[in-house]
């Protein structure tokens, strides 16, 4: 705090402070030119006209993206952009198109994901007539998450989607760029570059444990006399999802609450724990004699 030689205040009070800091990593990165990208087409009767090109709509910070359109020469030379368009019509895309651009990458350890990317379009109409839509695989089918549409006069734009609540599991991610248009006039096309993903990841396993009650033997040469209760509890860096537990060899059953077991003979009980992500702990497992009669 600096004060001048005039009057005085009672000065600056601070309190409660904090430091905030981002800690998304890159997960994925596709810049069309040394990216890793892992590309798919799905072709319907109007055909596939997604390729790589690196000519038209050329990008602001780099050479190359995909466009939904067929080039008008050749340009098998350059490492390309992805864009849509029909060579037999002037570079325009056609008619009564569902053409399907897919993207597939590994969030299965991820719990935070920002899918960004640049666009460039020109499409004859709007929204449902001639139109791009952004659409991600989740519970057994394609979901829309973001509808593009209209004429960017050459423009490029930085596009962001929060992807967090469909990531993680056992799965691999799959996002696709679907362009779909009437029967009526054609546009330009829409070209899309400079993939990538931003998120939080967690490769940390949890860990489990099993304590019994009574803790120990209740009887001579370890042996309970009674009825042993068993408890499983998990701990992880975030957040535990779900605890197993079997007994004697059976099958896994969802761990809830303390169970008890009461039946004379040796027994063997082994569990788990699976955090939100999916990342499981090691199998624990503890054995016990009880003879009750």
């Amino acid at each position: 705090m600096i004060s001048d030689a005039g009057t005085e205040q009672k000065g600056i009070m601070i309190d409660d402070v904090s430091l905030v800091y981002n800690d998304l990593v890159t997960i994925f990165a596709d810049d069309m030119e040394s990216g890793d990208g892992n590309w798919e087409h799905m072709r319907d009767f109007t055909g596939d006209l997604w390729h790589e090109e690196s000519f038209y709509w050329i990008c602001a910070d780099t050479y190359y993206s995909w466009y939904n359109a067929e080039p008008s020469g050749d340009y098998s030379f350059y490492p390309t952009q992805w864009f849509v368009y029909d060579e037999t019509d002037a570079g325009l895309y056609r008619n009564n198109m569902d053409d399907k651009l897919i993207l597939t990458f590994d969030l299965r350890h991820a719990y935070e994901a920002h899918f960004q990317w640049d666009q460039n379009t020109s499409f004859a109409g709007m929204y449902p007539n001639d139109y791009g839509v952004i659409e991600i695989w989740t519970d057994g089918a394609w979901k829309a998450l973001f509808i593009v549409q209209g004429d960017t006069l050459g423009t490029w734009g930085h596009m962001k989607l929060d992807i967090s609540d469909y990531v993680g599991g056992d799965e691999f991610t799959q996002v696709r760029f679907r362009l779909i248009s009437n029967e009526s006039i054609v546009g330009d096309g829409w070209a899309v570059a400079n993939f990538s993903i931003q998120g939080k990841v967690d490769f940390v396993n949890p860990t489990c444990a099993i304590s019994l009650s009574p803790a120990t033997p209740n009887g001579n040469n370890g042996w309970y006399t009674s009825a042993v209760t068993v408890t499983v509890t998990g701990t992880d860096n975030r957040k535990v999802e779900t605890l197993y537990y079997r007994i004697d060899g059976g099958a896994w059953k969802t761990y809830s609450a303390p169970f008890s077991i009461n039946i004379d003979g040796e027994h063997t009980v082994e569990a788990y724990v699976v955090d939100d992500v999916g990342n499981p702990s090691d199998i624990r497992k503890v054995t016990f004699k009880i003879d009750a009669t």
